[in-house]
C-alpha cells in the first residue's frame, strides 16, 4: 500500500518534470527574434529618447552593435540584450541602479523575443 503509493507519486512527479522539460525545449525551438533593425523616437518632458533594436546571435555581436549605434552626444546609452541560449545582459550607463537596463530587458522579455539587442 504505502510503498506503491510512494512509487506512484514519484512516477507522477517524474512525468510532470519530463513534460515540463519537453515543453520548455519546444518553446525554445519556437523562440523568435525581430526581422531586422528598427528604431523609435519619443520626446517626454523635453527629453528625447531614441530606441534602436537589432537582431543579434551572440553577446559579442550584441556588444559590437551597441558600440556602433551608441550616440556619443547622448547623456546615457542604456541597453539590454537577450539570447536564445538564455543569456541576457543589461546596462544602466550611469542612470540610477535598475532604472534603465533592467526595464529594457523586461520589455524584451515581455515582447517574447530573443536574439535581440535594444539601445535607448
Amino acid at each position: 500500500g504505502k510503498v506503491l503509493a510512494t512509487r506512484s507519486m514519484l512516477a507522477q512527479q517524474s512525468l510532470r518534470r519530463a513534460a515540463i522539460s519537453a515543453l520548455w525545449c519546444h518553446a525554445r525551438a519556437l523562440a523568435t527574434t525581430i526581422a531586422g533593425p528598427c528604431s523609435y523616437e519619443v520626446v517626454v518632458k523635453k527629453s528625447r529618447f531614441v530606441a534602436s533594436a537589432a537582431p543579434v546571435s551572440s553577446a559579442e555581436e550584441a556588444l559590437a552593435w551597441v558600440r556602433r549605434e551608441s550616440d556619443e552626444s547622448a547623456r546615457h546609452n542604456c541597453f539590454a540584450y537577450t539570447l536564445s541560449d538564455g543569456y541576457s545582459r543589461s546596462n544602466n550607463d550611469g542612470e540610477p541602479g535598475g532604472t534603465a537596463g533592467p526595464p529594457i530587458a523586461a520589455a524584451i522579455a515581455g515582447a517574447g523575443v530573443v536574439d535581440v539587442a535594444v539601445l535607448v
